[in-house]
């Protein structure tokens, strides 16, 4: 029991020793330099600001109402309801503005067709009928009547045309394809 007693300081003062050791070591580990890492995602985002074609004098850009915003990594698809300065940003990553196509191009026909009817206005997208398959379709129809958005979503298996029953004198037709993108007519 004696020996017990003899041994038991000396691995208290082992012990004591490491951990101060370790202390040391710890302490003598850079520190993490918060200032520069905010530097660098400032530079950052001001490289991304002028990449985009900023507008204003400061190098912001400006979004726009009812633009639509897509990203590239997770497939979000949002649109503006605010105007306002800054990036849209989701998965970390800037959300790409997507461009209103209004000409069509190779088979494909995705030009919104704009019809009156007696309640209002129907779309048809495309001059022949857009294919509605799992991983080709239109997504949605929207119009945007006098400054007022209206949309209806679709999906695959659905025909590829939307009533609204609505009646203005300015409407400009939008539709979105998985795989194509948007599209816009003004009628």
């Amino acid at each position: 029991m004696k020996k017990l007693f003899m041994i038991l300081p000396l691995v208290l003062v082992l012990c004591f020793t490491f951990s101060c050791q370790k202390a040391e070591e710890v302490a003598e580990e850079p520190a993490v330099d918060v200032e520069a890492d905010v530097e660098a995602i400032k530079n950052l985002r001001a490289q991304y600001m002028v990449s985009q074609d900023a507008g204003d004098a400061e190098g912001g850009k400006m979004t726009q109402r009812l633009q639509v915003y897509k990203c590239e990594i997770c497939g979000n698809i949002v649109e503006l309801l605010h105007e306002g300065q800054g990036v849209l940003v989701c998965c970390g990553q800037p959300m790409n503005l997507l461009k209103e196509k209004s000409q069509d191009e190779g088979n494909e026909k995705h030009l919104p067709v704009i019809e009156k009817t007696e309640n209002g206005l129907t779309v048809k997208v495309g001059s022949v009928t857009h294919p509605m398959e799992e991983k080709h379709y239109i997504e949605w129809i929207e119009i945007i009547a006098d400054g007022k958005a209206y949309r209806e979503f679709l999906k695959p298996g659905d025909k590829p045309e939307a009533s609204f029953n609505v009646k203005a004198d300015k409407i400009t037709a939008r539709e979105h394809c998985s795989v194509h993108g948007l599209w816009k007519k003004e009628g």
